[in-house]
């Protein structure tokens, strides 16, 4: 589906996703934080903070994340 939001990543707190999307963003893919939230409030040592792109952009975001910043953080499909 075109519209479906798609978790690309995962970071142990909000303001390591925060950056990730920074940057993604500032190279031209819409990026979303999703869970921040929640991690921080009620599961911090459990939950982790996800960065989402729409499902067009994964490939781009993923490699983007790749190159720039390794690949620890990185969501893969069998994951989710």
């Amino acid at each position: 589906m075109e519209d479906e939001i798609v978790t690309v990543a995962q970071y142990p707190n909000a303001i390591a996703a925060e950056a990730a999307k920074n940057f993604l963003d500032d190279n031209g893919v819409r990026a979303f934080v999703a869970d921040e939230n929640f991690a921080a409030t009620m599961w911090p040592n459990l939950t982790e903070v996800k960065l989402q792109v729409a499902a067009a952009d994964v490939d781009r975001a993923k490699n983007l994340l790749v190159e720039h910043h390794g690949a620890d953080d990185i969501v893969d499909e069998d994951d989710e």
